[in-house]
């Protein structure tokens, strides 16, 4: 896991150095960690690498506060893991504007934040593989599961929707259910729509609002079933309380 801290107090700094080490070495997690005294020395990183997948951020430093780089990286990353460790409670409800993992007050436990780092970690087991897909002129697909963000039947074929482009896939609905079920994050809102909760926004009786936008039915019969599996999934991969 590529894991960056942006602190300004050494002391801090330095805590959550050990902290971050201690939780990959139990978990025998690939670490690869870099420290920064303010938001303008990572974002001078980040400008060349954007693959970062956590970012502990303190919110006091600096020119640029560590709210106002999570909101820029935001911009650019929607998946990185943001975790604010910080000692300003008032801050809290902009945290979870960009979308936070976590916030974490100071000082942080340790358990606190193994449990961001652990959902963090499952997030990415579940969404990180890549798969296969052909298109009926052919064309090969590899996509992870966040990539997609629902599928509809077609004929006997089915539309593979992602975030800019549709796909005519050479399967089944039946046959994309048994790839894409719940445990992958996805669930059957209506006979004609498999859907991606990881892009649902709004839940409504004879629809869902997905985070774009776009409008997918959903039938009266699986309402309580989507509702049920939307809560589920958020309970995992949501903050930490």
């Amino acid at each position: 896991m590529k894991i960056a801290i942006c602190e300004d107090e050494v002391f801090w700094q330095e805590q959550l150095e050990e902290m971050v080490r201690r939780w990959a070495k139990e978990k025998r997690e690939p670490l690869c960690l870099r420290s920064f005294p303010d938001s303008e020395s990572f974002l001078f990183a980040f400008s060349e690498e954007k693959d970062w997948d956590v970012l502990l951020l303190d919110i006091e430093m600096g020119k640029k506060s560590g709210m106002e780089l999570a909101e820029k990286v935001r911009r650019e990353n929607e998946e990185v893991g943001i975790i604010f460790a910080t000692g300003y409670a008032e801050y809290m409800g902009r945290g979870y504007d960009v979308g936070a993992l976590q916030y974490l007050l100071k000082p942080v436990e340790e358990k606190k934040l193994f449990a961001c780092l652990d959902k963090m970690l499952r997030r990415q087991e579940r969404e990180g593989k890549k798969l296969a897909f052909e298109t009926t002129d052919q064309r090969k697909l590899s996509l992870s599961a966040a990539d997609i963000w629902y599928l509809e039947a077609f004929r006997h074929r089915c539309l593979l929707y992602t975030k800019d482009q549709s796909y005519e896939l050479k399967m089944s609905m039946t046959e994309a259910e048994r790839i894409l079920g719940e445990e992958a994050g996805f669930i059957k809102c209506h006979r004609s729509y498999l859907l991606n909760l990881r892009r649902v926004r709004e839940i409504y009786r004879e629809e869902l609002v997905l985070d774009d936008g776009r409008k997918v039915p959903a039938s009266r019969r699986a309402w309580q079933k989507v509702n049920a599996a939307f809560l589920r999934f958020y309970s995992d991969c949501g903050p930490v309380s």
